[in-house]
């Protein structure tokens, strides 16, 4: 008789054991479309084809150049050489753009308008991403072509992670690369690796991915791999504050998919949790944060503004994860396509409700 650890763990995994249960020959009868995809991504090597593919498709990004943040990065890295002083600053803080210590030379540079609030504040704690820039600094020249080719490195990288993630969990096979297919493919990843300052997205999604994954693992009894799991939080918290998403995937897998009693399954979560309260120490004390923007939004010290705005960008994150347009593209709307914003609007109330 099973236990009822062994019932949730075989619960948890029982879409996977679904589509391995079936046989070759039952998936080759299905008809039509399904039927193709799913002979397709069950051959031994799609996954890595899928990645190829993937890479592939982001490869225009290389010869597109350079643009906005990718030039305050690189006057950053010229140190004293640099004309404009409100941008001098060490070459682990490329993404200290505005603070109220610079803001005044920032203005008399002409980088900012005379009118801005003296207090705005856009300054992210991403010294790993840093480190890559200033990789591209000393050893690429700043070539530009160069700077795309390494950050699509970075996205295959994030590729192989997703892969190993969906493959832990769902085991290899037509599911997991069902997965993979699904967030290779999608328009979101073209950004990211178009723009060069954003690659600190691809190395905290990268490096939260195996976070994830290595959790999973060291539940499954590799010890070495619960160590490695925050580990790889925190480090992929210094390229990007954007990491601290996955801390959402850990939470629903240790309500859905750990097993034990709730408050051991929590407790296994304090790692992630002393690394997070660590990394939002050092954030606040050494004067980060978004302040004043009127674009970005701090949950913790605007969340009137924050909540305020949060309906909308919700809606166009649900519609872009649904099939819809590119959720970034809301900022751009009433600058480029004035009106477009209502139709987009209308479409995800639409979408979503459907």
């Amino acid at each position: 008789m099973r236990t009822s650890a062994e019932a949730r763990r075989d619960g948890g995994d029982s879409i996977a054991g679904a589509f391995r249960a079936a046989s070759p020959a039952r998936r080759a009868s299905r008809p039509g479309a399904y039927g193709f995809i799913e002979r397709v991504l069950g051959q031994p090597r799609a996954d890595l084809w899928i990645i190829l593919l993937a890479t592939l498709l982001v490869s225009p990004s290389i010869p597109s150049g350079l643009a906005a943040d990718d030039f305050v990065h690189e006057l950053s890295l010229l140190g004293s050489a640099n004309p404009l002083v409100g941008f001098r600053r060490s070459a682990l803080d490329l993404f200290r753009f505005a603070f109220p210590t610079v803001n005044r030379s920032l203005v008399d540079d002409g980088v900012l308008p005379w009118w801005i609030d003296p207090n705005v504040r856009f300054a992210f704690f991403r010294p790993l991403a840093s480190v890559t820039h200033l990789f591209d600094h000393l050893f690429l020249g700043d070539n530009p072509v160069l700077m795309h080719v390494h950050t699509v490195l970075w996205h295959v990288l994030t590729l192989i992670a997703a892969r190993a993630l969906f493959r832990a969990i769902f085991g290899p096979g037509f599911l997991a690369t069902l997965a993979l297919c699904l967030y290779a493919l999608d328009d979101a990843r073209g950004s990211p690796v178009a723009w060069v300052a954003n690659r600190n997205e691809l190395i905290a999604c990268a490096l939260s991915l195996w976070a994830v994954t290595w959790h999973h693992q060291g539940r499954q009894g590799q010890t070495v791999k619960r160590w490695l799991a925050p580990l790889a939080l925190g480090t992929g918290m210094l390229a990007s504050e954007g990491a601290i998403a996955v801390t959402a995937y850990l939470f629903a897998y240790t309500l859905y998919l750990d097993t034990g009693t709730l408050r051991a399954r929590f407790t296994r979560l304090t790692p992630y949790a002393v690394i997070v309260l660590a990394w939002a120490a050092l954030y606040r004390g050494l004067g980060y944060g978004i302040a004043r923007s009127g674009l970005y939004f701090d949950p913790l010290r605007d969340p009137v503004a924050f909540l305020h705005t949060l309906p909308e960008r919700f809606a166009m994150l649900w519609l872009a994860q649904l099939g819809g347009p590119w959720s970034e593209g809301w900022n751009a709307y009433p600058v480029m396509f004035p009106g477009l914003e209502y139709v987009v609007a209308a479409m995800a109330v639409f979408v979503i409700a459907g």
